[in-house]
């Protein structure tokens, strides 16, 4: 009798709706560790002088796709369902850009 009221449904139906943005912010989430964990780079040998050196290609698709996760976590941080996962989603924010900038002094090297 008390939860048929109009405010314990409306508390409910805010509720329901947290848990599932914050279940939404934290699958995705982890969809992200899953890629992060299981990325594989392609290499290419480059022989010169009978020495051969492994480098890195497809740099644009690398490119492209950091900046698509990098994307998808500020879109993640800025939601008001992500309050509760924030040191983790800054984390691998920070992890990422890091991955970033690094990628970057190795295509420059390259």
């Amino acid at each position: 009798e008390i939860l048929a009221t109009p405010d314990a449904l409306k508390f409910t139906e805010t509720l329901a709706e947290k848990c599932r943005g914050e279940v939404i912010v934290r699958e995705t989430l982890n969809e992200f560790i899953a890629w992060y964990q299981t990325y594989e780079i392609d290499f290419y040998d480059h022989t010169y002088e009978g020495r051969n050196t492994p480098l890195i290609q497809n740099w644009k698709q690398i490119f492209i796709e950091i900046n698509d996760k990098q994307n998808l976590l500020s879109a993640l941080s800025d939601s008001h369902h992500a309050v509760s996962l924030k040191d983790a989603l800054d984390l691998h924010q920070s992890r990422l850009n890091k991955l970033d900038s690094l990628f970057h002094l190795i295509n420059d090297v390259q």
